[in-house]
């Protein structure tokens, strides 16, 4: 049984993608399923609140229904464009829907609940659809909130509410920023200074989620792809499941209305389709080599273009099979099906990744090995489609190479002479309890080689039960630990690491490192995957944040990141902190 299938649901309808998207003259809307206990006025349910507050005009709007006896779902049956533009009530249903989903989205591939970052502990994220007007929209764990910004679409002043985009009613938007919400609650320490990779990281794979998750709505796929009758049943030519023809689908932009409207106003090429269409980047100019010293979008997009590649080969490959040797058309409805499985066999794959990567510090080669890794824990075999080859073969193209010899994560190797002590604490203890798990931590800081002079916190201990493709049940406990240790440039050397050049000696240093644990359901630990404190690895990440003139602690500020990027700055993006 799914992790989510047990808990109640009502139908929400939302856009598809945004109002910029048509089917005969209107826009697409799909029904999504949320939780349906006890929604209140807002909406607001047990993990979400929209809240209507407008900071540029400082108005605050009533919430959505103002009686809570009133049914939420009041669109099922509204085809008119300019309607649901216009009324701000369907615009927090569409924000409320789109978020609702990416979370159960998670806690279903995950199996588990997902828990927010803020340092209050509060249960709700707030959401406001009418943030701002700007060209912007963010997530901010300061401010425990998603916040989209509206903004007139073309360079003459706005007169009606079809003149403005309003970045709510994009799903890819409102998908990509709840990821980063999502993600902050469950890699807490990716949001801090380091390499390039981690907050290119942070980016791409929320595109990623975003793409996928429309790409995983069959009704989406079946409005959308081109068809002709042929004997009786809709039909589509196989040349156009070919990857090449799909590269050039509407279904692999993300934020379409935004990237017109930001190239009607010369602020992008005036050919943009799309904000962002990483598919099309060709890996023999723009890979991972050529963009690690560029904006963190730019490096995002890397990923982005190495995962929506391999997802192209895993479709057309699903078309092929199920096809009849010599045909030249395949099964619409089928290759719709066909394409949605792919999307959310893919997505649930990147999202259980995040259990398996290093909690701070890490790369691109680290993630591949996590999807890896993951998949091969759920279905040892290759399957049919042999996922894990096309993956590797994509980002292999784009010069994404994982992190170990063989590809995925091996299990810890544990020094000659020593081996790991469970004795002081039981099994059920370090299923639940960050006590055990730091006394498991310290009693064999030797055999797993972590610093016991650094500060050492266990951020977390999930334990979590996987269902994978087949039916196969996975039960693991997932655990993070933290280490900090402070010092200056002049005791670089004497721990082997390497100062940079014009880094005054007295300049304040600060190492992360930590690691990831994975038991299995015998309290037996799987896998170790860390960076410790003291490593050479940290030589990158000191060089990178000395260059980006961030030594302090902090987080990323998501607001200025989307605002650089949007406005196409030609110089590196700073990193700035909250």
């Amino acid at each position: 049984m799914d992790f989510t299938s047990r808990y109640p649901i009502a139908p929400l309808t939302v856009l598809a993608q945004d109002p910029s998207v048509l089917v005969n003259g209107q826009m697409l809307t799909i029904t999504v399923p949320v939780p349906s206990a006890s929604l209140a006025p807002g909406p607001k349910g047990p993990r979400i609140q929209v809240i209507d507050y407008d900071s540029t005009e400082g108005r605050y709007y009533a919430p959505y229904p103002q009686r809570p006896s009133s049914p939420f779902d009041r669109y099922a049956n509204v085809t008119s464009t300019a309607r649901l533009v216009a009324d701000r009530d369907f615009h927090a249903q569409n924000v409320y829907g789109h978020v609702a989903t990416t979370l159960a989205q998670f806690e279903s591939a995950l199996g588990r609940h997902v828990n927010w970052a803020f340092p209050s502990g509060a249960h709700h994220i707030k959401v406001a659809p009418h943030a701002f007007l700007d060209m912007n929209a963010f997530y901010s764990r300061r401010d425990e909130a998603l916040c989209f910004g509206y903004f007139g679409m073309h360079a003459r002043p706005p007169r009606r509410p079809q003149d403005y985009v309003y970045t709510c009613l994009s799903a890819d938007i409102v998908t990509h920023e709840s990821t980063h919400a999502i993600l902050d609650g469950l890699r807490i320490e990716l949001m801090r200074p380091s390499t390039p990779d981690q907050p290119a990281f942070h980016e791409g794979f929320a595109d990623c989620v975003a793409l996928l998750s429309a790409l995983a709505r069959e009704p989406l796929l079946k409005l959308v792809l081109p068809k002709r009758r042929a004997r009786g049943r809709d039909v589509i030519s196989l040349t156009q499941l070919r990857p090449e023809a799909l590269r050039q689908s509407v279904l692999l932009g993300l934020a379409k209305q935004f990237g017109k409207a930001l190239a009607e106003q010369h602020l992008m090429n005036r050919s943009a389709t799309a904000l962002r269409r990483s598919v099309e980047i060709n890996p023999h100019t723009q890979n991972y080599d050529t963009a690690r010293n560029g904006e963190p979008h730019e490096l995002g997009e890397i990923l982005v273009a190495a995962t929506m590649n391999a997802f192209l080969d895993l479709w057309y490959a699903r078309s092929r099979t199920l096809t009849p040797p010599g045909s030249r058309v395949a099964d619409r409805d089928h290759a719709a099906e066909d394409g949605a499985k792919a999307a959310q066999h893919l997505l649930h794959m990147m999202i259980r990744a995040i259990d398996y990567i290093p909690p701070v510090n890490m790369s691109y080669g680290d993630f591949l090995s996590a999807l890896l890794t993951v998949d091969r824990e759920l279905m040892p075999g290759s399957g049919r489609y042999d996922y894990r080859t096309r993956i590797l073969e994509s980002f292999a193209r784009y010069r994404i190479l994982p992190a170990t010899t063989v590809g995925w994560w091996l299990p810890p190797e544990i020094p000659r002479g020593r081996q790991l002590i469970y004795g002081q604490s039981g099994h059920a203890e370090m299923m639940w309890d960050r006590e055990a798990i730091m006394r498991f931590l310290w009693e064999n800081r030797a055999a797993l080689e972590i610093s016991q002079d650094a500060m050492t916190t266990v951020n977390f201990v999930r334990p979590a039960v996987r269902t994978g493709p087949e039916g196969f049940l996975l039960r693991e406990t997932i655990v993070e630990y933290f280490q900090l240790f402070d010092l200056r440039g002049s005791d670089l050397r004497s721990f082997k690491l390497t100062k940079p050049r014009d880094m005054p000696l007295g300049a304040p240093v600060r190492l992360l490192g930590g690691g990831t644990l994975v038991f299995d359901d015998y309290g037996k630990l799987k896998f170790h995957i860390g960076t410790g404190v003291l490593s050479r690895k940290q030589n990158a990440r000191i060089a990178s944040v000395w260059e980006a003139g961030a030594t302090d602690d902090g987080v990323r500020r998501f607001e200025a990141l989307h605002r650089n990027r949007m406005l196409g700055s030609p110089l590196r993006t700073k990193l700035e902190w909250a």
